[in-house]
């Protein structure tokens, strides 16, 4: 759901999904996700808030984010 920035501050989640706008935030640096550099623009949108078919699209997507390695 939708909140404000002072709650995600206040939750310093370890991972943050961005959907439907920039990524450029005024989060600072002591957010979990700001500091080990875990925030994420979603490509797709779609994918995510429409059930269906695609769901598996869906996963592979949650799959990449969370486990691929980054060089």
């Amino acid at each position: 759901g939708l909140f404000s920035y002072d709650v995600l501050i206040h939750r310093n989640p370890h991972i943050i999904m961005v959907m439907g706008f920039s990524l450029d935030s005024n989060l600072p640096d002591s957010v979990s996700a700001v500091k080990q550099n875990r925030v994420y623009k979603i490509p797709d949108p779609d994918v995510f808030l429409r059930p269906g078919p695609r769901i598996i699209e869906t996963i592979e997507e949650l799959n990449r984010i969370f486990y691929d390695k980054k060089s």
